[in-house]
């Protein structure tokens, strides 16, 4: 399971929060640069995009190798997240406007837009709560951040990418963390199914469901499911949130429920 922690960088003055801001304009025209080569020779593959453009964009933009491969995969994967939607429909059919406009043109990266980040030109020091990241104008040391208790937690087995992020001139660091999928267990006495415990969810009995002990009969064989054992009418009742177990469960509210239990008394 992929979880996203996000901290707050501190520049210590405005010249350090220009160079940020300087290094995510020209990243991002370096994008749209390599991005108009990707559309004109149908290069949508990072490899045969970074030997068309990186020499270009690495010169003409002033970037670090490092810069100039994370700004590549970049645009490529722009391009594949256009593909999926496309396929998708999520931009209409064939022939509409929308989409149309999206496949007449490259693919075009706002000047504030996120920049990805690897581990050779974003360094993070957790226990000083301090990075040292790449910029155009140098690399920029001891930057110091906030975040929450669980963001720092969730750093502690960070791999891989980062994005710097800007929102409203503040500056932040996300990173996408793998943690492991929580285990589902089952409160003593409820009926709740995990997938830890069987193939498929057991059968809700009178002995198991407060909502069916409450209308069984002596021989115990009612069960909130949607059909009624004793009748074997289906149940046409809400469906209400279970109180104890966190499940959803029928209880049973028809004439023939009531018919029973004063018979019963």
């Amino acid at each position: 399971m992929k979880i996203v922690a996000q901290v707050k960088l501190l520049p210590a003055s405005a010249h350090v929060a220009d160079a940020l801001a300087a290094t995510l304009r020209t990243c991002n025209r370096a994008a749209n640069a390599a991005s108009e080569v990707a559309f004109d020779r149908d290069l949508k593959r990072r490899n045969g995009l970074q030997e068309a453009v990186y020499h270009r964009i690495k010169a003409d933009f002033d970037l670090g190798a490092q810069a100039a491969v994370r700004t590549i995969k970049k645009v490529c994967d722009a391009y594949a997240t256009l593909k999926a939607n496309l396929k998708a429909g999520n931009l209409g059919p064939e022939g509409g406007k929308r989409r149309m406009r999206a496949e007449s043109r490259p693919v075009r990266f706002r000047e504030g837009a996120a920049q990805p980040y690897d581990d050779r030109m974003l360094t993070w020091n957790l226990d000083e709560r301090t990075v040292s990241i790449w910029a155009v104008a140098g690399r920029l040391k001891g930057m110091a951040f906030i975040c929450s208790p669980e963001a720092m937690k969730l750093l502690a087995s960070r791999k891989g990418e980062s994005d710097l992020v800007m929102r409203d001139e503040m500056f932040f660091l996300t990173a996408i963390v793998d943690v492991p999928e929580p285990h589902r267990t089952s409160p003593p006495g409820s009926s709740v199914w995990t997938s830890a415990s069987s193939a498929s969810p057991p059968p809700r009995t009178a002995g198991s469901c407060p909502a069916a002990r409450s209308t069984a009969t002596a021989s115990g064989n009612a069960t909130c499911g949607p059909h009624c054992r004793r009748s074997g009418q289906i149940c046409h009742t809400p469906v209400e949130e279970h109180p104890a177990a966190g499940i959803q469960v029928r209880h049973p509210a028809q004439p023939h429920h009531r018919q029973e239990a004063r018979a019963h008394r």
